[in-house]
Parts: structure tokens; C-alpha cells; sequence
């Protein structure tokens, strides 16, 4: 992925704080925080076939979370869209 897109596509953010792994000690995998805006993300490898109900249940968590983000960013395998 090129850094320009990033920029180009609205995402301010200078640094990301990225959790590896299984285990949660935060509510989301990647986050980020720059003035008033802050972001939240998850990523994830999945099978074509579960993409859809792993795809949903990160939207429900992102929608269900108390503290509220201005944006939002999932990140998952092309292989996982079965293009």
C-alpha cells in the first residue's frame, strides 16, 4: 500500500498503535488518535467463506463500542472478498 493513499483516502493520522495477536488488552486492533479526530480499526485473515459473518460481527463491535470514533477501518485478505 502506498502512504499516499492513506492521506489521499482522509486518514490524517502521523502514528497507529497496532495490537498482534489473539489475545485483547484493547477493544480494538488498531488505533489512533490526532487532534479531535480518532480512529479505531481491526484486522483480520479469514476464509471467503466466513468473511461475511466475521465482517459483521466487527461492524457490531465497532457500532456497540462506548467510546465513539470519527473513523472506522477494517483491514482483511483480498482472498477473503473471493474477487
Amino acid at each position: 500500500m502506498d502512504v499516499n493513499s492513506v492521506t489521499k483516502h482522509n486518514l490524517p493520522f502521523a502514528e497507529y498503535t497496532v495490537q498482534f495477536g489473539v489475545t485483547s488488552k484493547k477493544p480494538f486492533d488498531i488505533t489512533s488518535k490526532l487532534g479531535n479526530r480518532s480512529l479505531a480499526g481491526e484486522a483480520f485473515n479469514v476464509a471467503p467463506s466466513f468473511f461475511a459473518g466475521k465482517k459483521s460481527r466487527e461492524l457490531k463491535k465497532f457500532k456497540e463500542s462506548t467510546e465513539k470514533y470519527s473513523d472506522y477501518l477494517l483491514i482483511y485478505n483480498l482472498e477473503a472478498t473471493d474477487l
